[in-house]
């Protein structure tokens, strides 16, 4: 048997729900003003903060691609890895190369 490899969301796909989930929260919080930008917002976020958005970004856009709502009844919630500020600037360091690399292609 041949193992199929689950679909994942593209780098830019993740980067941008990330973004938009945390503009969103920090609007709703009113840790920014109502007009306050995706981008601001997203570049107020420190970098482990970020690579936890991100995590939970691709797991949603996973969740949304491969399963209905009813089988999403029996399953559990992704654990989110927490990242030291070296390890998560590294990671940005990754995600902004993959980004440069979709961009080009």
């Amino acid at each position: 048997m041949s193992e199929q490899k689950a679909w994942q969301p593209s780098t830019i796909q993740v980067e941008t729900a990330a973004m938009a989930l945390r503009a969103q929260q920090m609007r709703l919080w009113n840790l920014v003003e109502e007009s306050a930008t995706v981008g601001r917002c997203w570049d107020q976020t420190p970098a482990w903060l970020r690579c936890e958005y991100r995590q939970a970004a691709a797991a949603m856009l996973r969740a949304a691609h491969s399963h209905t709502p009813e089988s999403l009844a029996s399953k559990h919630a992704p654990a989110i890895k927490q990242l030291g500020d070296k390890d998560a600037e590294a990671e940005e360091k990754r995600i902004k190369e993959l980004l440069e690399k979709e961009a080009r292609s």
